[in-house]
């Protein structure tokens, strides 16, 4: 039982790569994985060493910089709809809100 208890906590991350655009909170992640959200918070800090929600706010974060240097040009709607946000404005609050910066000056850092 605790084997596979660990393989659905392992698998997280597979999911999250899989359907991370999807994903948009952990709420949403554990369900995907199958478990309650203070269970998945629980297992997935003792399992990897992080807290869930700053392993998805890295995640992100990530993805945003792949978009943003797979196409430097991409105007803030583009990279917002690829990346799973509603509009660039959503985009643009997810980055001050997270790093204290504007698309422009994430680009600039960036790249």
């Amino acid at each position: 039982m605790e084997k596979r208890k660990k393989e659905g906590i392992s698998r997280a991350v597979q999911i999250l790569e899989e359907r991370g655009m999807e994903i948009l909170t952990v709420s949403e992640w554990a369900e995907a994985v199958g478990y309650s959200r203070a269970y998945f918070s629980r297992r997935f800090t003792e399992e990897f060493g992080v807290n869930p929600k700053i392993y998805l706010k890295e995640f992100r974060l990530r993805s945003i910089t792949k978009e943003i240097v797979k196409d430097p040009e991409a105007i803030g709607y583009k990279i917002a709809i690829n990346l799973g946000f509603t509009d660039e404005k959503a985009l643009h609050k997810y980055l001050v809100f997270h790093c204290g910066m504007t698309l422009k000056q994430y680009k600039d850092e960036v790249l």
